[in-house]
């Protein structure tokens, strides 16, 4: 039997982090693209800062929810739909990324 959750139950407070923590990057990529290579030190230093911000919010609102986070894109349940999920093992993975990448 498959596990299949209620729309409802597919985003979590504060669940659209997870999506801020894919779109930064990308973000900062494109940015970097079209702004050339005279600029891409400060574009860079802004992801870095954006992202390590967006982790420790993560877990910021996993502390204080004291449960997981979830966002489905689009309202779509897997298999149909793409579903992050972030729990406390990812969590302190994502934020020591982070750490590490900005202490780079």
């Amino acid at each position: 039997m498959t596990a299949m959750f209620a729309v409802a139950e597919a985003v979590t407070s504060g669940g659209a982090l997870l999506v801020l923590s894919l779109i930064v990057p990308v973000a900062g990529i494109l940015a970097a693209m079209v702004a050339g290579g005279r600029h891409v030190a400060r574009i860079v230093a802004v992801v870095v800062l954006a992202g390590l911000a967006v982790a420790l919010a993560v877990a910021w609102q996993m502390l204080q929810s004291g449960s997981e986070l979830a966002y489905w894109l689009g309202g779509w349940a897997p298999p149909l739909g793409v579903g992050l999920r972030a729990d406390g093992l990812s969590m302190v993975m994502m934020v020591i990324t982070a750490v590490v990448v900005a202490g780079i």
